[in-house]
Formats: structure tokens, C-alpha cells, sequence
């Protein structure tokens, strides 16, 4: 609770650490405590009292880029920064990491449930013998995947490719049942603004592209008008 109540609003927190609450620097030295580290983590405690319904769930799929430097854990002995996929640790500083969140489909509760550290994001087949990790280990704990959401990156559709994922066929068969694989509405959403802005639309009238290349403001303003028209005709 307190690390939650720090997250939303860390003034917030620091007001309700002079009445109750622990000191930021002991969340923080808790923190430095926790065993975090390039990998898969287990939710088997978390989802052992949920109900089958409960744990029907979604697979987020995102990679960040991060700063490039290193930090030295005394608690695992290790450099942090560098190159790794949970299994190899190499020398290449890294610049990007991939993070795979599960969150309930029916029932609201989320845990990020690994990272991997990488110097030019991760490659297309990586991504899918690590997404296929994610998969079986979250079914082996009673977690049913129904759905996988990702971003329009170049790995993420590489990784559709290689899965055969397409419009006639949007879902992979894994242990008996269908994972559906969508790019996340937001960008979607977003890549349809920039094409409009950018290429001419063809439809069976001829060709428009003045109106999409206006600001936002002005596209607004227009449709504001042509509906209010529209309403009183």
C-alpha cells in the first residue's frame, strides 16, 4: 500500500510519512532489498486463490528505450546495464528493454512479469522464442493467455510474421487453445493520423488530401461544422 500510495503521488506520501507512514528512504532501502533481475518472475502465490474466470488474462508486449548506464548491486554482486536476456550477460552496454506485463481479462490486477536488456532492441525470432516462454510458463501456473497486445514496431511485426499471424487468421493455437494477437488501438489509432496526414486518399469520387494535411485544430473545427450543418438540414 505504501508503495502504491508513493507511485500515484509522492508529495502526497511524504505528507502521510509524518503522520504514519514509513520514510522514503525506507522504501527505498525495501526496494533495494527486492531480487529483480533480467527474467521470468512467478506469480504462482498471487493467482493460487484466483478463480478460473479470474485468471483468463491479456500479455502486454512492449519495448522501451533506456538510459545507457551502469550501476553496481552490492546485494547480487553484479554491474547492471549491460546486455541481457536472462540467460547470457554479455559486455555491450544496453539501450533497450523488453518488458512482458500479464493483466487479468476479466478481473482487474496486472504484474510485470519479466525484462530483458538488449542493445538495438530485440530481434524478431528472439521475441518469439521469448513470448512462447511467457506463454507456457503462465499456462504451467494455471494462467490462461487469451490475448497478446503489442505496438506497430519492426520486432513486433516481424514476430506476427513468423508466427503466421494475419487478417484471416489473427491467433496461434497453444496447448489447445487460441492466443489472439492485436496491435494495440492507441497506435493504431495513431498510424492511421500520420498516413492520412502524409499519403492522398483514394475513394470511388477521385482523390483527397488538402483537408488531411490541416492541423488537428482545424480538421476539429471543420467536422464541428459539418455535423452541426448536418443536424440542422
Amino acid at each position: 500500500m505504501a508503495l502504491a500510495i508513493f507511485h500515484h503521488s509522492s508529495a502526497t506520501y511524504r505528507f502521510l510519512s509524518k503522520q504514519f507512514l514509513p520514510a522514503v528512504s525506507s522504501l527505498r532501502r525495501w526496494l533495494k532489498a527486492m531480487q529483480l533481475e533480467p527474467g521470468f518472475s512467478c506469480l504462482r502465490e498471487k493467482i493460487a486463490k484466483m478463480s478460473t474466470v479470474d485468471k483468463l488474462a491479456v500479455l502486454c508486449v512492449d519495448e522501451m528505450s533506456i538510459k545507457v548506464a551502469l550501476e553496481y548491486d552490492s546485494h547480487r554482486d553484479v554491474v547492471d546495464g549491460v546486455k541481457d536476456d536472462g540467460e547470457v550477460r554479455t559486455q555491450k552496454l544496453a539501450n533497450e528493454a523488453l518488458v512482458f506485463m500479464v493483466r487479468g481479462l476479466c478481473k482487474q490486477w496486472k504484474q510485470p512479469l519479466a525484462y530483458f536488456l538488449s542493445d538495438g532492441g530485440i530481434t524478431g525470432n528472439k521475441l518469439r522464442h521469448l513470448l512462447l516462454q511467457c506463454l507456457l510458463k503462465l499456462h504451467d501456473i494455471g494462467v490462461q493467455v487469451k490475448l497478446v497486445v503489442c505496438d506497430q514496431g519492426a520486432n513486433n511485426r516481424s514476430l506476427f510474421t513468423n508466427l503466421g499471424i494475419c487478417i484471416e487468421q489473427p491467433f496461434v493455437e497453444f496447448s489447445g487453445h487460441k492466443v489472439f494477437f492485436i496491435f494495440d488501438p492507441p497506435h493504431l489509432l495513431k498510424s492511421i493520423k500520420n498516413n492520412f496526414g502524409k499519403y492522398p486518399i483514394k475513394f470511388a469520387g477521385g482523390t483527397a488530401s488538402a483537408c488531411m494535411k490541416a492541423p488537428s485544430e482545424e480538421i476539429y473545427s471543420k467536422s464541428t461544422i459539418c455535423n452541426f450543418l448536418l443536424m440542422v438540414n
